[in-house]
């Protein structure tokens, strides 16, 4: 099992740090963020004889000295009562009994110690006899006691824990299980308990022990519901602190779901809502244009749904419906909010699908995205099964395919729908069917079909069902030439010409024209909000394609904001994969990582954006790879297979660039270049060119030639691109005439051009191709390609780690290689401080340093790190797992 501790590598070090430097360390979070976990660690790292453990207990608080005793610091006294003088002068002989120059008081749940023990410990503090690290929960300001032992033990500082991000939580998950875990179920947990490992291990136990989470078919999935009884005593220690008042409120929010800030404060009072974010229990998000709250961790509201019986339930829909029955104080007064219906541990009926204060938000605001689709999909079918139109149908079945539900569920929609109405109405029904048949069903001459079946019946649109054939096309099967379509009417309304523009514009793009598809979106303004998603997405892909990369992450940015505080589902995963191949080409992995985890965690896939789901998936199984978190990996590409997304229009939307290159098991996670990898990414690479997806072919091809560096290949590609006017294909040529080039001297020209471009991810791979390893490496280069490999090593740890082996083997001392290879061969740091006769202290700083110099950042990737510095000759990973 993966311990939590493991994700609080910053925190471990800054108390450490804190501790040293003389002051005490309160770590300060929820119960089950890991707080307990973390002390096992810090006092590892203290030495075994320096640090006295104690543990707060609330059923102790009214026993003086009951908690000192327990721990051994004071012996018990049978004849009465004990004297706070005769309790400091026993504790102190203890602790000083160590006979060290210092010496730590540890206190778990330093909240939950009587008075007595806070003053002696207080004391000890004061005189200088020892350091205290404590742990406390988050408090009000006006709740906390008098006897608060970390403000009573100055200097003392407090660190908070953080809830895990969602990679965090996939490392948790998949470290726990034995096996691959279907991505669906991490997400579901990681969502439901706001990434607290306490809560997600528990859930997963639990869950298992109820046969609720299975391994079946060599994968770990889950039914309906991983919510068992079992979960409620932790929730109940999580908001054991309240007061009753706070706790009928934390049922009425719970119950209620993620609302406005406005109603939550009519429904409880600002003083309840302030005690209840005092103890951390609440978060807040933002929604089109208003700041709402929820309850903190999510399962909170599945605890009171199941915990509590029927009248509670209804009570708290009362108190709602009261406070939504007039009118709100604030400027916001919501039309309808209904205390959910279903929870976050299981999966929504409608449905057959699946560290700080940021990754809290994220948990508070999936429930409030499911919440908002899933209650839409209920509204939207009650209208069309009172009224079955072609105006109510398409709602229903946007809905449908918003929420990933069963097709069959939407091609009974559509199939029960008299083709009847309003022209316009009867055309936009039409244009979704062409969509789901084409897209969703991957039925293209079902689509053709229909397109037809809908011109012989007199459609007064034909322009619009046109444009939206050829996008059905695009997203599955080829790309036509843009000239091909037909100019709209003269007469055609102007939604309709924007929409033909759109398309356009998408397949100019895709083509390799991207100036030309910008060009035809400046003067495109469409009122429609689907048609004005398209566009701005085709804006952001055809910015990226042109090599305007800071620009097309600026833009995605600003428009994946958009779409969160909207609701606006669509739009998330496409806007995110622009930011996420930009991240990617610029070698900005730290923030891809975290980008990536909120990506990923996010409850909703719709049907319509699979392509851009399965891009984002397999560039983070790429990503877990390189971190040598193999069942995270396993799982999401299975997922991406899943998914069975063909090889179209977005870069990297099909796994065949991550699993061709990639035999995953646990002794082998990142294996060196593979011939028959590369050509599957050239046979890849070709398809996709024949069906007009230019650019994609070339971010693929890119992969096939150079890792293995293959000459011939690469000559072919420079040729068959050599008309493609993209800048990002402009500056492919760049990349090969790097990687041709007679030595990195003569390559250091063509790197520092694409630097220049913020293409580092290329820069670095052709700069790789010259770097052999080890003294060869110095020596096989001038002052040109020592200058470029000092300019990209700068740019950051990745780009360092990618060059490893242009460092000197010797760059390493014999220490820190020792500490380095027993680290990554599984010892703790307090083994290897064992082992080798030194303090705990000591082997972190050689480790530390170690990492630096490696540009690795894990455990888990120390043992490819030292042998790729220790190998001379032989060529590096070239791949993203570099």
């Amino acid at each position: 099992m993966t311990e939590p501790v493991t994700f609080h590598r910053g925190v471990l070090h800054d108390a450490l740090t804190h501790l040293d430097q003389g002051r005490s360390v309160d770590l300060v979070g929820l119960r089950g963020s890991g707080r307990s976990l973390l002390l096992t660690e810090i006092a590892a790292g203290l030495g075994e004889a320096r640090a006295a453990i104690v543990a707060g207990h609330p059923a102790l608080r009214d026993r003086p000295y009951e908690a000192l005793a327990l721990a051994g610091l004071m012996p018990r006294d049978a004849r009465g009562p004990v004297s706070a003088t005769t309790a400091l002068a026993a504790v102190e002989r203890h602790v000083r009994s160590a006979d060290l120059p210092r010496n730590a008081v540890i206190v778990d749940d330093a909240d939950q110690l009587d008075v007595a023990s806070v003053g002696v410990l207080a004391a000890l503090r004061a005189r200088g006899t020892v350091q205290l690290l404590t742990t406390t929960t988050p408090v009000p300001l006006g709740r906390r006691t008098g006897h608060h032992l970390p403000s009573q033990a100055p200097p003392s500082v407090a660190i908070p824990v953080p809830s895990l991000g969602f990679a965090d939580t996939q490392a948790l998950v998949t470290g726990h299980l034995p096996g691959p875990v279907d991505p669906t179920v991490t997400v579901r947990l990681h969502t439901a308990c706001g990434g607290l490992p306490a809560l997600v291990l528990t859930a997963i136990d639990t869950a298992r022990v109820a046969g609720a989470l299975t391994f079946t078919e060599g994968t770990w999935s889950a039914g309906r519901t991983m919510y068992t009884p079992e979960l409620a005593p932790l929730v109940e220690h999580i908001i054991a602190d309240i007061s009753a008042d706070g706790a009928q409120a934390l049922r009425s929010l719970a119950l209620a779901g993620v609302i406005p800030l406005e109603v939550a404060r009519d429904l409880v009072g600002w003083e309840t809502l302030e005690e209840l974010d005092g103890y951390g229990l609440l978060r807040v998000v933002p929604e089109a244009g208003r700041t709402s709250v929820g309850v903190f961790p999510p399962v909170i509201a599945e605890y009171f749904l199941r915990a509590h019986g029927m009248l509670g339930r209804l009570r708290a829909a009362t108190e709602l419906a009261e406070v939504l029955g007039e009118e709100c104080s604030g400027d916001v007064r919501p039309p309808s909010y209904t205390p959910d219906t279903w929870s976050l541990l299981s999966v929504p009926p409608s449905s057959t699908a699946a560290t700080d204060d940021a990754h809290d938000a994220e948990a508070v605001y999936n429930r409030l995205l499911l919440n908002h689709w899933y209650r839409r999909v209920q509204d939207r079918r009650a209208q069309w099964e009172s009224d079955p139109s072609a105006k109510t149908a398409v709602g229903y079945v946007r809905a449908l395919l918003v929420t990933g539900a069963d097709p069959a569920v939407a091609r009974g929609v559509i199939e029960s729908t008299p083709r009847q109405g309003a022209a316009g109405q009867i055309a936009l029904f039409d244009a979704w069917h062409i969509v789901f048949r084409g897209v969703v069903e991957s039925d293209l001459a079902g689509a053709d079909l229909t397109y037809w079946q809908a011109l012989e019946d007199g459609s007064e649109h034909p322009d619009l069902l046109a444009a939206v054939r050829e996008h059905a096309a695009y997203l599955r099967h080829h790309a036509a030439d843009p000239e091909a379509l037909p100019e709209p009417r003269s007469d055609a309304h102007a939604d309709e010409r924007d929409v033909v523009a759109v398309v356009r514009a998408e397949l100019a793009a895709a083509r390799g024209r991207p100036a030309a598809a910008l060009t035809l979106l400046e003067d495109v303004h469409p009122a429609d909000r689907d048609v004005r998603r398209r566009r701005d997405l085709v804006w952001g892909m055809a910015t990226l394609f042109e090599g305007r990369i800071d620009e097309a992450i600026e833009h995605a940015s600003r428009h994946l904001d958009h779409a969160r505080v909207s609701l606006d589902a669509d739009g998330l995963q496409a806007h995110a994969f622009v930011i996420t191949l930009g991240l990617l080409l610029t070698m900005r992995w730290t923030e891809l990582r975290d980008h990536l985890g909120a990506t990923l965690a996010l409850g909703l896939m719709p049907s319509l954006e699979r392509a851009y789901s399965g891009a984002n998936i397999t560039v983070g199984a790429a990503f877990a790879m390189r971190d040598g978190r193999t069942g995270t990996a396993q799982a999401l590409l299975d997922q991406a297979h899943g998914l069975a997304v063909p090889g179209g229009p977005i870069p990297f939307s099909a796994p065949v660039w991550t699993s061709a290159r990639t035999v995953l098991s646990p002794t082998s996670p990142l294996p060196p270049d593979d011939p028959s990898a590369a050509e599957e990414l050239w046979l890849d690479a070709q398809r996709r060119e024949a069906n007009g997806y230019v650019m994609a072919a070339a971010l693929t091809a890119v992969m096939a030639v150079s890792a293995p560096f293959d000459r011939e290949r690469a000559l072919r590609l420079r040729e068959r691109m050599r008309d493609v006017p993209a800048g990002l294909v402009r500056h492919v040529e760049t990349f090969i005439d790097a990687l041709c080039a007679p030595s990195l001297d003569d390559a250091a020209s063509a790197i520092e051009t694409l630097a220049d471009a913020g293409l580092t991810w290329w820069a670095v791979r052709a700069a790789a191709r010259w770097v052999q390893g080890g003294t060869r490496a110095k020596q096989s280069h001038g002052p040109q390609g020592a200058a470029v490999l000092a300019r990209l090593r700068a740019t950051g740890p990745d780009a360092a780690a990618a060059l490893r082996p242009a460092v000197h083997r010797d760059a390493l001392t014999g220490r820190e290689r020792e500490i380095a290879q027993l680290a990554a061969a599984g010892l703790s740091n307090q083994q290897i401080a064992r082992r080798l006769e030194i303090s705990v202290r000591t082997t972190e700083n050689h480790l530390h340093a170690a990492f630096r110099k490696l540009g690795v950042a894990t455990r888990g990737a120390l043992g490819a790190a030292l042998r790729d510095v220790a190998t001379e000759p032989g060529p590096p990973l070239l791949s993203i797992a570099t």
